[in-house]
């Protein structure tokens, strides 16, 4: 999210506050507007302020930049510009001017000047988080990692690690890639509002960095019915992955199957209905010996996809460990009829 400010500071040959001059009574209003969300009421009056004291040497680049920022927030970038550059060519050292007009040349997609503003705002105003921050988010916007974590990092340090900022860096290292960095600041996130977007994405993150145990414990503590069928995937996956976490999650699907009324298991929400997903959660349970909810799984893996050899042959081996040794011919029997790499007469 970016800001778009008017931070009109106390500097000598401002408007001062209760001006009781026409001039300075309708930059009050305009401000006031402002602030009210009435963008388009702003422009109105910051024009009939331009036209009238627009050539004024206290209060002409004061209106300059109060009707810029009202065009900007109109959604009238474009317009906007020359106003801010009006402000700009008398006040030069305006920071909040520079950041306006950086937001501007960003939204009409004028990357190099934009970042050339934000990079003069941010010197000008070196100790202010917000500005910093939203640099940042515009350096990430454009893919440039090493200057955003940079100036994000900065911002988190000047506001004291402020959520904004967490939340940047965690875009920030998720599109970097770094997912161990990210899930810090996500777990920092998680920590001060158990936000369900939040937490999906700090278990993906977890998953990613390896952080299998810790991934699924958060999985475990999401509201009811928030798990969705990504996470269902990457659970089960993560047991696939590392034995040592066992197989709750492929028993969980497993249940789900056996109670098809129920719009989800103990709250977790409904499996996927992808074979490859019952076919690995059908290899879990086996590998701990569940075999029964292992042949249930891949039982369901065949409904989804009926010839495949490899879930067949893995259904066969659950069968035989199960004594079922018949039922296990005769599915090896078709088996071979329907693969000729298999010799059905030496059986399975």
């Amino acid at each position: 999210m970016f800001l778009i400010v008017a931070g009109w500071s106390a500097t000598a040959g401002y408007a001062a506050h209760g001006d009781r001059s026409a001039p300075g009574i309708g930059l009050a209003t305009v401000d006031s507007m402002l602030e009210a969300g009435s963008a388009t009421d702003a422009v109105a009056r910051a024009r009939t302020l331009w036209e009238s004291a627009g050539t004024d040497p206290l209060y002409g680049w004061q209106i300059a930049g109060r009707l810029g920022l009202a065009l900007l927030r109109s959604g009238q970038p474009e317009a906007s510009l020359q106003f801010f550059e009006y402000t700009l060519g008398v006040r030069p050292r305006q920071a909040d001017m520079h950041r306006n007009l950086a937001s501007a040349l960003r939204i009409l997609g004028r990357k190099g000047r934009a970042l050339a503003e934000y990079q003069t705002a941010a010197d000008m105003a070196p100790t202010d988080p917000d500005l910093h921050l939203e640099y940042g988010q515009m350096l990430l916007e454009y893919r440039m990692w090493g200057r955003a974590e940079q100036e994000l990092q900065l911002a988190a340090r000047l506001c004291g690690g402020c959520l904004d900022t967490e939340r940047a860096l965690a875009n920030l290292y998720l599109g970097w890639g770094d997912y161990s960095r990210a899930a810090s600041h996500l777990g920092r996130l998680w920590q001060s509002a158990h936000a369900v977007s939040t937490g999906r994405t700090y278990v993906a993150a977890l998953a990613r960095a390896g952080e299998r145990r810790h991934a699924l414990a958060l999985l475990d503590s999401l509201p009811a019915g928030a798990v969705s069928e990504a996470e269902w995937k990457l659970a089960v996956q993560a047991e696939k992955d590392d034995a040592d976490l066992g197989t709750v999650w492929s028993q969980r699907a497993v249940a789900r199957l056996e109670t098809p009324a129920q719009t989800g298991v103990q709250g977790f929400g409904t499996p996927p209905e992808d074979a490859l997903f019952w076919a690995a959660a059908g290899g879990n349970l086996q590998r701990d010996g569940l075999l029964e909810p292992a042949l249930a799984a891949l039982d369901h893996a065949l409904f989804l996809a009926p010839t495949h050899s490899l879930y067949r042959r893995n259904r066969v081996a659950v069968l035989l460990a199960l004594g079922r040794r018949e039922t296990a011919e005769r599915e090896w029997a078709g088996l071979a009829a329907a693969d000729s790499t298999i010799d059905g007469a030496k059986g399975p």
